[in-house]
C-alpha cells in the first residue's frame, strides 16, 4: 500500500508490504525504510482503512495508507500479533 509516514514535523512518502512473516517500509529516506518481523511487533491498531500504527520494543509508526487496509489483512495480523 502506498503510504505517508507520518513524523512529528512532516513525513515522508513510501509503501508498506505486509506479508505473513513480515511488514516492509519502503522508501527513498533510507533513515526511515524498515522491516519487522511479525514477531517484532507488540502491538498495531488501525484507526479506519487508511490508518496503520504500529509499534515495537523501540519505537513506534504510524502511517496515513493511500489504498484501504483490507480487512483480511487486519484480521490476519490480529490473529499473528496477538494469538495466545
Amino acid at each position: 500500500l502506498p503510504a505517508r509516514h507520518r513524523h512529528s514535523i512532516g513525513g515522508c512518502e513510501g509503501v508498506v508490504r505486509i506479508s505473513a512473516a513480515a511488514i516492509v517500509y519502503a522508501t527513498e529516506n533510507a533513515r526511515d525504510a524498515r522491516l519487522w518481523r511479525i514477531g517484532d511487533i507488540r502491538s498495531f491498531g488501525a484507526a479506519g482503512p487508511y490508518d496503520l500504527r504500529l509499534a515495537t520494543e523501540a519505537e513506534t509508526f504510524n502511517f496515513d495508507l493511500k489504498g484501504v487496509l483490507k480487512r483480511e489483512v487486519y484480521d490476519h495480523l490480529w490473529q499473528v500479533v496477538y494469538k495466545p
